[in-house]
Order: C-alpha cells, then structure tokens, then sequence
C-alpha cells in the first residue's frame, strides 16, 4: 500500500473499514461499531485509552453474541462471565468439547488461552 493509500485509510474510522455485510445480519451491532470507532480515535495517542477500549469491545462484542444467540445474562456481568457464556452458547469453550475427538488436548488449550487473552486485555 501506498503512503498516500495508508493515509487515506488510516482516516477512515474503524468500523468504517468492515464491510457493512460483516455486520448486516446482526440486530444490532451498535456496540461494536462504537467501540471501533472509539478504538481507531485513541490507539495512536493513548495506549491506555486503547486497552481499555479493546476491554469494552471485547464485553460489547461478547453481548452481542448473546443477545444474538438468546442466551439470558446481566447487563453487569464482568468480562470473564460474558466470554464464557459467549464461548459456551458458540460451543467453544473447552468444556464443551467431546472429550474422545481427536486432537481435544490441544483445541482445549487453544480455547483456554484465548479465553485468557479475552480476559486479560485491560484493568
């Protein structure tokens, strides 16, 4: 990409960067769109900023997911609690894993660790 190319997409918010057909059968992905947003406006300035911004992203995204999924959680619930709701209603959270397929040790570690990341991002 051009330097010129570069400048003009760094420009363009976020979200403004997803095509719309990612989003289009979500009801409602406002809460997405508005952490992106918020994301692509401090990640330059304020390292700080942007990790929590990533923290808010990552529990609007996962209500999203349960909200999608009609899956029943409290509007306060922490991160934690909503990644492991959003993974389990996705069936991919580790304990729902058939214990006999193959290779279950390592996708078990694999979804434990993202999990942990998820759960990491922020203060």
């Amino acid at each position: 990409m051009s330097s010129t190319t570069e400048a003009a997409f760094a420009a363009v918010p976020l979200c403004r960067r997803w095509p719309p057909s990612r989003f289009e059968n979500l009801a409602d992905p406002s809460g997405i769109y508005e952490h992106l947003d918020r994301l692509a406006q401090v990640s330059d300035q304020d390292p700080a900023a942007a990790i929590s911004g990533a923290k808010a992203l990552i529990e609007a995204t996962t209500k999203v997911v349960l909200r999608e999924l009609q899956v029943a959680f409290e509007e306060q619930d922490d991160v934690p609690a909503l990644v492991k709701a959003a993974q389990k209603a996705l069936k991919l959270h580790p304990e729902t894993l058939a214990p006999t397929a193959p290779g279950v040790e390592i996708v078990k570690r694999i979804l434990s660790n993202l999990s942990q990341l998820a759960i990491g991002v922020g203060p």
